[in-house]
């Protein structure tokens, strides 16, 4: 799966200092949170891995 983001502080809408500074922090978190899965989601593999099990994911396909 492939996620696009693009920051908030990029469109082309005039922004005052305060908005693009909160939109900056905004896209800061939303990346952490991906980052923040996409490590759970390693995390979750590599031990059904070593369980020698399906993970959940690839059992609701």
């Amino acid at each position: 799966m492939v996620l696009i983001i693009t920051p908030i502080s990029s469109c082309q809408l005039p922004y005052s200092k305060e908005s693009k500074l909160y939109s900056k922090r905004l896209t800061e978190e939303i990346l952490a949170l991906i980052e923040e899965m996409r490590l759970k989601h390693e995390a979750e593999i590599n031990l059904s891995k070593q369980l020698n099990i399906e993970p959940e994911f690839a059992k609701a396909r």
